[in-house]
C-alpha cells in the first residue's frame, strides 16, 4: 500500500546527483501542466507548456504499473539561437513502486547510453549512471547534448519545469498503482524477470 509522502527523489544521470525534492505545486502552472500532460498522452504529440518548452508524456503504464515516461523539448530557438526548435532537452522516467521500476529504468538507461555514444559535444557532462535507485517514488532523467547550449536562465527554468512535470506524472503513477491495489492487482517483486530487485544485485 502506498503511503503519502511529502518528497520524491530526482536522480540526474549526467551529474550522478540525487536531490530530495519537496512536493510543491505551482498554482499558476498546475492547470497548464495537467492540460499539457493529458493532451500529450492523448494525441501522442508534443504539447506547449510555456513559451520556451514543450512536453510529451506517456501515461500508458500509469496503471497498474505506476510508471511513466516524459520528455521536454525546445519550443523556440534557445541558447542564443544555438538550440533549434524541437530539440530534446531532457528525457525522464518516473516510478512509484519498486516492483515495476526496472522496466522504465532499463528504458532510460538504454536511451542514456545511446545519447552518450552519439554525442560529440565536449561541454556535455556524461556521468556513470550506476545501478537502479531502490527507494521509490523517484524520477530519473538526463539532459541531452543540446541542453548544454542553454543560457543560464534557460537552464534554471528548465530544471524547475522538469521537476514540476515529474511531480505531475509521478503523482499520476501513485494514483494508478494505488487504484490497481484496490482492484486486487498485486505487483509482486519478480527477481527472475528483474534481477535488479535482488538484495545482493551488483550491476
Amino acid at each position: 500500500m502506498l503511503s503519502p509522502k511529502t518528497t520524491f527523489q530526482h536522480h540526474d544521470l549526467n551529474s550522478g546527483l540525487v536531490a530530495t525534492v519537496k512536493r510543491i505545486h505551482e498554482p499558476q502552472l498546475q492547470g497548464e501542466l495537467d492540460r499539457a500532460v493529458e493532451a500529450a498522452h492523448r494525441t501522442r504529440d508534443l504539447i506547449s507548456v510555456c513559451e520556451e518548452f514543450k512536453v510529451f508524456a506517456d501515461l500508458s503504464t500509469v496503471s497498474p504499473d505506476g510508471t511513466s515516461y516524459f520528455v521536454v523539448t525546445a519550443r523556440t530557438r534557445l541558447g542564443g539561437g544555438r538550440v533549434l526548435v524541437g530539440k530534446t532537452l531532457y528525457t525522464a522516467v518516473a516510478a512509484a513502486t519498486l516492483a515495476t521500476a526496472p522496466s522504465p529504468w532499463r528504458y532510460l538507461f538504454n536511451r542514456y547510453l545511446s545519447a552518450v555514444s552519439e554525442s560529440s559535444w565536449p561541454a556535455t557532462r556524461w556521468g556513470a549512471p550506476g545501478g537502479m535507485p531502490r527507494g521509490t517514488p523517484w524520477i530519473c532523467g538526463f539532459a541531452s547534448a543540446a541542453a548544454a547550449h542553454l543560457l543560464p536562465e534557460e537552464k534554471n527554468f528548465l530544471w524547475g519545469l522538469i521537476r514540476s512535470v515529474g511531480l505531475n506524472v509521478l503523482e499520476r503513477c501513485e494514483r494508478g498503482a494505488s487504484q490497481a491495489a484496490k482492484d486486487g492487482i498485486v505487483l509482486e517483486v519478480d527477481t527472475d524477470l528483474y534481477p535488479e530487485l535482488r538484495e545482493d544485485w551488483d550491476p
